[in-house]
């Protein structure tokens, strides 16, 4: 009798699914579909974006638009990735642009206006920056305020704080220290010209994705798997890249090449113009 009643539940519940299905409109439907899939609204805006932006200038999917457009945004995309983190834990930070910005300012300025070496200010704006968000941390974590109107707060705070040491002045990358500007360095993938900061970023992506997995998967092994196959992915996508940056390296620190220097590679011979 109980099973009888149970199958007999089973079909009335499927019939009223049913039902309720043909009653929505597309709308509905569609709606329905979003919120039961978050991930397609941005994905959706993204290709809408791409499609209205390809019709209304045809250069914006040449080659040189599209590494333009990552190149800007490989800023954004790793401060993304920490805020994510924060988001998955029910949090929010508002003001991890200005201590972005607070960070790279007191890098710029204290190697190109005080003299400081590159690696010595490096280190400071690094500090200065973890020190804005464990005051964040602090402020959220033993005062038990809400992060929203912590990082309200501080936004502006850090925001005013970098516009009054910097005087609303730039600092030219001519003026700064070779290794300030090894993330703009330059290389070609195929027809995209692409920086070592988006490198940089894709590894940290690597490495917050592996955090997200390990996460997930009750078990490590999924999590390793799937990054050793990634990392042989980017190892064959980023070879050239990565020989380049360790050249790079090691003429910044050996300089066995000066401005001047006539050198000969192959069949080639010039004079050094420029060591950047």
């Amino acid at each position: 009798m109980s099973s009888t009643t149970t199958t007999g539940g089973a079909r009335q519940s499927a019939a009223q699914a049913e039902l309720s299905r043909r009653a929505q409109t597309p709308a509905q439907r569609i709606q329905h579909l979003l919120h039961g899939n978050p991930w397609l609204s941005p994905l959706v805006l993204l290709i809408v974006t791409i499609i209205v932006f390809s019709i209304v200038n045809p250069r914006f999917m040449q080659a040189n638009s599209i590494s333009l457009l990552v190149q800007q945004t490989a800023v954004v995309a790793a401060l993304a990735l920490g805020q994510t983190l924060v988001i998955l834990t029910a949090g929010i930070d508002l003001s991890c642009g200005a201590i972005c910005v607070l960070s790279m300012m007191i890098m710029a300025s204290l190697s190109a206006k005080n003299g400081l070496p590159g690696i010595l200010a490096l280190a400071i704006g690094v500090a200065a920056g973890l020190l804005a968000g464990y005051i964040n941390g602090l402020l959220v974590t033993r005062l038990n305020l809400p992060p929203f109107i912590v990082t309200l707060g501080t936004l502006s705070i850090y925001t005013a704080i970098g516009l009054m040491y910097s005087g609303g002045q730039s600092v030219a990358r001519a003026s700064m220290p070779p290794i300030l500007n090894v993330m703009a360095t330059r290389f070609k993938l195929g027809p995209f010209n692409l920086t070592l900061g988006l490198v940089f970023v894709a590894l940290m992506a690597i490495v917050v994705a592996f955090i997200l997995i390990s996460i997930l998967f009750a078990n490590w092994y999924t999590a390793i798997v799937s990054l050793g196959l990634v990392s042989l992915i980017l190892g064959f996508a980023l070879q050239t890249p990565i020989t380049s940056f360790i050249g790079w390296v090691y003429i910044l620190i050996r300089t066995p090449y000066r401005v001047g220097d006539r050198i000969r590679i192959g069949d080639a011979t010039g004079d050094v113009i420029d060591v950047s």
